[in-house]
């Protein structure tokens, strides 16, 4: 039985990614270089044996959410009360 799957390679910017999926597919599929975000697109290296096919997914380095409060985006201004308090017609 032939066995078939997507393995994402998911990780921070500039900790081998790409490096470690040139290892696993065997030929460097991926570029590599030590300033970071080197991998802008994703890349796909397949890894075939036996009875499996590997396709890995080489992605651009992971940051993190950059959530800002509410108070953090509005001016100082905007937060001022306007002296609406609410409206019923």
């Amino acid at each position: 039985m032939t066995r078939a799957g997507f393995a994402a390679i998911l990780g921070r910017p500039n900790v081998g990614k790409s490096t470690f999926l040139n290892q696993v597919v065997g030929s460097k599929v991926s570029i590599t270089s030590p300033s970071p975000n080197t991998t802008r697109a994703q890349v796909r290296g397949i890894l075939t044996n036996d009875d499996v096919q590997v396709i890995f997914v080489d992605t651009p380095g992971s940051t993190g959410p950059r959530r800002r409060s509410v108070a953090a985006s509005t001016t100082p201004r905007a937060r001022r009360p306007t002296g609406w308090t609410s409206y019923s017609p």
